[in-house]
């Protein structure tokens, strides 16, 4: 499943940013994907020399990555706003992966591993890899976070994006995959549950809505039965973001494909997002992707979307 064929990775002076393009090159190489090295001068540093020096570096960057066996690379120098340049040419180029660095603070825990990574998270109309610095990668953990519905018996288009990216990843690293999935008792069930009732009665309703969501995760996994993947199911009790990172933690897991928050046909996306939350709780990288309808409220001129 060489699922990528058109990466792009930032390559600025962030911590981290070596890490991000070691992952992106190496994910390049087994899809035989074009790749895309990016960096933003700020306009307060956009002097034509700044420019000049920041391509050089990226063209021997470049060549590095030639000399290795990537032969489908190139870069791109743009000046403005980080985030706002890179979904810009996201969205001209049509990139399907975008690979960016985040370096932990603890100081700042708002501002969340630095503004270009929330910000990417929250506004680029692709999936978002955010690597951790010097993360271990030994690539053989990979946590997909789903979640069937429980009124339906279709699968979500965003689990299924959700899945497909991870079994891909899964193919090519020789990695376990962990699926999970938080669940709750909802409805009158949850009111009941509040209320004085004997053991026995407790347990039922909560065998009776584990396997509710149990049948909508057996169904999703059905569609990925002929890759034989090594993958184990965890279904614990309880809210989505908390669960993900506790499973993250104790699984070791390498990196967490998920889904951002949103509405269908939302601009951006809502404020302290719980992928946002689970990349400043774990240690693991994020992979994040929009929902269907997602529309980034970076708009690009029609002549450049022309060209």
């Amino acid at each position: 499943m060489r699922r990528f064929k058109n990466i792009l990775v930032v390559c600025n002076n962030a911590i981290g940013a070596d890490d991000a393009l070691s992952q992106a090159s190496a994910l390049a190489a087994y899809n035989d994907a074009k790749l895309t090295l990016i960096d933003v001068v700020p306009l307060t540093h956009a002097t034509k020399e700044a420019v000049v020096e920041r391509r050089k570096a990226l063209i021997r960057l470049m060549n590095a990555l030639a000399y290795d066996g990537l032969s489908k690379v190139k870069v791109e120098v743009r000046t403005g706003t980080d985030y706002i340049e890179v979904v810009k040419e996201v969205q001209v180029a049509g990139h399907d992966l975008v690979f960016a660095s985040a370096k932990e603070s603890s100081v700042m825990r708002d501002a969340l591993y630095g503004n270009m990574a929330t910000q990417l998270m929250r506004k680029c109309p692709c999936p978002v890899w955010i690597i951790k610095h010097d993360q271990p990668h030994t690539g053989t953990r990979i946590l997909a976070a789903v979640d069937p519905a429980a009124d339906t018996e279709m699968d979500t288009p965003d689990d299924i994006k959700i899945m497909d990216l991870a079994s891909s990843l899964c193919i090519q690293q020789h990695a376990e995959l962990h699926v999970l999935h938080a669940w709750q008792v909802q409805g009158k069930d949850a009111d009941t549950l509040r209320s004085e009732i004997r053991d026995a009665t407790r347990e039922q309703l909560l065998k009776k809505h584990e396997q509710i969501y149990r049948t909508g995760v057996d169904r999703l996994l059905a569609r990925y039965r002929r890759l034989n993947l090594n993958q184990r199911v965890h279904m614990p009790r309880g809210v989505g973001e908390q669960e993900i990172a506790r499973a993250a933690k104790e699984i070791g897991a390498d990196v967490i494909v998920m889904r951002a928050s949103g509405r269908k046909g939302i601009s951006g996306l809502l404020i302290k997002d719980a992928a946002e939350q689970i990349l400043g709780s774990v240690s693991a990288g994020v992979l994040v992707i929009k929902p269907d309808g997602f529309e980034s409220p970076v708009k690009i001129e029609k002549s450049l979307e022309a060209a």
